[in-house]
Parts: C-alpha cells; sequence; structure tokens
C-alpha cells in the first residue's frame, strides 16, 4: 500500500481532493526526520517505522479525534526511539 493510501486510511479518509494537502504532510514529515537525523535512505524506503513516523505526524497536524497533543507526544517518542537505533542514522546525527 502506498504510504498516502496508509495515511489517509488511518484517517478514515477516502476523498481524493485532500491528497495534496495530506502530500504537503507526508513532505513534512519527511523533512522533519531528516533534519532530525534519520537517514535518507530509510526515509526514502518508506518502511513500517517510516509509514508509522507520518501517521503519527499527519494525526498530530490534523489534530485527529482533538488529541493533536496526545499525538505530537506519541510522534516525538517514537521519532527519539528511531534515534537510538544507530541503523536509522546519517553519520553526523547527534542522538
Amino acid at each position: 500500500m502506498a504510504l498516502l493510501d496508509s495515511i489517509k486510511d488511518a484517517q478514515r479518509v477516502t476523498n481524493t481532493k485532500v491528497n495534496q494537502d495530506y502530500n504537503e504532510l507526508i513532505a513534512a514529515c519527511k523533512a522533519d526526520l531528516l533534519r532530525l537525523g534519520i537517514k535518507p535512505d530509510k526515509i526514502n524506503a518508506e518502511g513500517p517505522q517510516i509509514v508509522m513516523a507520518c501517521k503519527l505526524w499527519v494525526h498530530w497536524y490534523t489534530d485527529y479525534q482533538g488529541k493533536g497533543d496526545a499525538w505530537r507526544q506519541a510522534y516525538n517518542g517514537y521519532v527519539d526511539g528511531m534515534r537510538k537505533d544507530s541503523a536509522n542514522l546519517a553519520g553526523d546525527a547527534d542522538v
């Protein structure tokens, strides 16, 4: 399943008119992961960790179920865990 479809399924969205908005949120999440030191090849591969990080990010930014702050905390905790795994980190990242 494509990342966009996975995100929309998680948000219970079927309308294609919002695809551009969701693609922008996914791009912002990937930029944040890169900023935090996650390897570009890990981000671009869109494996399960990246999919989950993007779902949490989108839930946070859309204030999914009125729980934006809880989703922010979940995203930050999840990405912190990813950063503790050196296999995810670019060479110059600070853990």
